[in-house]
């Protein structure tokens, strides 16, 4: 039978998840392309069929970890809701229904970070400056925030912003280790309490 453009669309797709859930479970010298097509129920073939090679597949991996996912959460700090309201936004964004999808990708970083395979340095530099662009634009919502008056003048807003995601990113790569007795609405409300509350003027 022959496949339809949304046949092979979807394939992609698969495979792009499964390099992600074994790549977070290894490292990408040992992530067999073997293994990622196994997982989908496809040949070894299926992979050069969308990607030129491992290394083409993995820069594809990484924009759609970070990309995609980085690009939703601008939408919601660059939006014209109250300075409040947009973090909260972003905290039900990133516990919400994609919250396996950003543990993943936080391990996956954090892998590569430290391997540093080679071909990537420039895919992870871009990384780098999509973090860089998320902390401007928390930055400013903070200040817009004090400049309203709903956020207290003494915090250091580039201090809050990397306590912020600094608290999500530990908690993305630990949640198994340290938090799997807690439901994801117990660290919604830790965060909105510790990290919200103590800077909002009441």
């Amino acid at each position: 039978m022959k496949k339809t453009k949304e046949d092979a669309a979807l394939t992609k797709e698969m495979l792009i998840n499964s390099a992600m859930d074994i790549l977070s479970q290894t490292s990408y010298k040992n992530a067999r392309l073997e293994d990622i097509a196994s997982a989908v129920g496809v040949t070894r073939g299926a992979i050069y069929w969308h990607f030129q090679n491992k290394l083409n597949l993995y820069r594809h991996l990484i924009k759609v970890a970070f990309e995609f996912g980085m690009k939703d959460i601008y939408v919601i700090l660059d939006s014209t809701q109250p300075t409040v309201k947009k973090i909260e936004g972003v905290i039900d964004y990133l516990l919400g229904e994609k919250l396996h999808s950003h543990q993943r990708s936080a391990q996956i970083y954090n892998l590569l970070f430290i391997e540093k395979p080679p071909g990537l340095e420039k895919d992870l530099s871009q990384v780098e400056n999509l973090f860089s662009n998320l902390f401007k634009k928390h930055e400013k919502a903070l200040q817009d925030g004090i400049k309203a008056g709903v956020i207290h003048t003494n915090i250091d807003s580039r201090f809050e912003t990397r306590a912020f995601y600094n608290f999500l990113w530990g908690y993305f790569t630990n949640s198994e280790r340290f938090f799997s007795g807690y439901s994801k609405n117990v660290i919604k409300e830790y965060i909105k309490k510790n990290l919200i509350d103590t800077i909002v003027v009441h």
